[in-house]
């Protein structure tokens, strides 16, 4: 007998490491994880779905990548505070689709809450230590960087940075050549901002120009922009907001400022 969904709690997912290939141990892995994360135990989820890695391909691939369900508990996710068990069980979930389903990995981008999708990925980045260019691969996908877009824009301190982590990481680690020369300027712009004192914001400032340039030239997305000045208008000191609406005045007075490409994902 496959042991029941609703009773299947963190004692029972123990017992499976026994013995994993036996039917009973898998049908009972895969029911806890569903009837789990449905009920939001994400800790009882998170150990059942670190049996489900383990177990054969196919089985994880029908679990993990299974589109409808994917969705169904993808839509379950709050947007706003969520318990590390979650991340953990989230994690193991965008581990396997990453590498053995892009279709299911693009699924999991685009349905998972952006706090959520940013908070797993920076988790992903240190399992996937040794292979950078799984994670690079985001930078090809539109709903990555609509999310990640939202998420420096939030107003936790928490989500930002991370999201700043996730742009130095592919800054850092993008061997495909999709990102521009410019990317270097715009993290290091948008981790200063993060600052509160003027004289450390103020030098980095001098980059803006040249990155309203690049945005105007179609080579990087409007939504730069908006990061950079929301953050300097969302400054405590009148001092930085004040400097961040003199430069957006002389940049609004580019002849292409009103008609700054969004084009391409970056």
């Amino acid at each position: 007998a496959v042991v029941s969904t609703q009773s299947t709690g963190i004692q029972d997912i123990a017992t499976l490491h026994k013995d994993q290939n036996s039917n009973l141990n898998i049908s009972s892995a895969v029911d806890a994880f569903h009837s789990s994360f449905a009920s939001g135990n994400y800790k009882t989820a998170a150990l059942a779905s670190e049996i489900i890695l383990k177990l054969p391909s196919t089985i994880t691939k029908d679990v993990f990548c299974n589109k409808s369900l994917l969705e169904e508990k993808l839509s379950k996710i709050p947007d706003d505070d969520f318990p590390r068990d979650m991340t953990l069980c989230l994690s193991n979930v965008a581990k396997f689709a990453l590498v053995g389903s892009t279709d299911a990995f693009n699924l999991y981008v685009e349905n998972l809450p952006p706090r959520q999708l940013v908070s797993t990925l920076c988790t992903l980045t240190s399992l996937f230590s040794d292979e950078p260019s799984l994670i690079c691969q985001l930078i090809r996908c539109d709903a990555f960087w609509s999310k990640l877009f939202d998420c420096l824009e939030d107003s936790s301190t928490a989500i930002r940075k991370k999201a700043i982590f996730l742009v130095h990481y592919f800054v850092e680690n993008d061997k495909s050549v999709l990102l521009p020369p410019i990317m270097q300027d715009i993290v290091e712009v948008v981790e200063t901002c993060e600052e509160t004192q003027g004289h450390i914001i103020r030098p980095v400032l001098a980059k803006l120009p040249g990155i309203y340039e690049q945005v105007c030239q179609g080579s990087l997305h409007v939504r730069w922009i908006s990061v950079i000045f929301n953050r300097l208008m969302s400054q405590e000191s009148k001092m930085i907001s004040r400097w961040g609406m003199q430069i957006a005045a002389v940049v609004g007075t580019h002849p292409s400022g009103a008609y700054a490409s969004s084009r391409g994902n970056v």
